[in-house]
């Protein structure tokens, strides 16, 4: 696979690729079934990163990372590297959806309760070009537990184009590079909003907010469980805002 062009921002090689371009990455790797690990970097990514060497060391092994949120542009525009484009995980798998990429076989990961076998379903009752290959939940465990091939083998079975994790970023990160050799499916992103927004366990931001960087408000206000992971990104931000400025130099 050819290099793809990135800019490295507070360690982390961001995607440069609009969201079309990176929709031909995903058909071409489906169509070549040779691996795309799509990683959405934002702000919590940003910040765990700068803690947790292993976790930024699966940031490094994916082929695509993507500006995923307003906080990380200005991040980036402060170190003087700003990114041409900002590619939310629920924002790509929309696209992909809407048919930037052709048909798909989509598998779900993960989730609660049946969130993935939902997910699933709602696509196969859609007339869209994505087609539900099916979902699974693990249930809850280590990653060495989850990675049992009780476990693996379902999400082989789903002969998928793509899989949708939902595990929580660093387990789901951590999952993926432990076994996305061996499953088969050559496009894996962790993308836990996506498998809860097509499940309809949650309602996807309306686009006004998406567009002014005010998804995260939205997200807060109608997911409780969200709120405690949002005040901790907004402590560790003054401190990556002056990681940003020295990078800057």
């Amino acid at each position: 696979m050819t290099e793809l062009p990135t800019l490295p921002v507070l360690g982390i090689p961001f995607s440069t690729l609009s969201v079309k371009e990176i929709c031909a990455e995903v058909r071409r790797a489906a169509d070549e079934r040779s691996p795309l690990w799509i990683s959405t970097a934002n702000l919590d990514w940003v910040a765990m990163s700068r803690t947790d060497e292993v976790f930024m060391g699966h940031i490094h092994a994916s082929e695509i990372v993507t500006c995923d949120g307003a906080p990380v542009m200005h991040l980036a525009k402060i170190a003087g590297k700003p990114l041409p484009h900002r590619v939310t995980g629920v924002e790509l798998f929309r696209r992909l959806r809407e048919g930037c990429a052709g048909t798909l076989r989509v598998g779900f990961f993960g989730g609660e309760g049946t969130e993935a076998e939902d997910a699933s379903k709602v696509l196969n009752e859609e007339t869209g070009p994505l087609i539900g290959a099916g979902g699974y939940n693990p249930g809850h465990g280590s990653v060495e537990e989850l990675s049992a091939e009780e476990h693996l083998t379902p999400v082989r079975a789903m002969d998928a184009d793509i899989l949708v994790l939902a595990l929580g970023a660093a387990k789901g990160q951590a999952w993926i590079a432990r076994n996305r050799e061996s499953l088969g499916v050559p496009v894996i992103s962790h993308l836990g909003a996506v498998v809860r927004h097509v499940a309809g366990a949650t309602v996807e931001a309306p686009e006004v907010l998406a567009k002014t960087g005010f998804e995260w408000a939205y997200r807060a206000w109608n997911e409780p469980e969200l709120r405690k992971r949002y005040a901790g990104n907004f402590v560790a931000l003054p401190g990556l805002m002056m990681a940003a400025a020295r990078e800057r130099g």
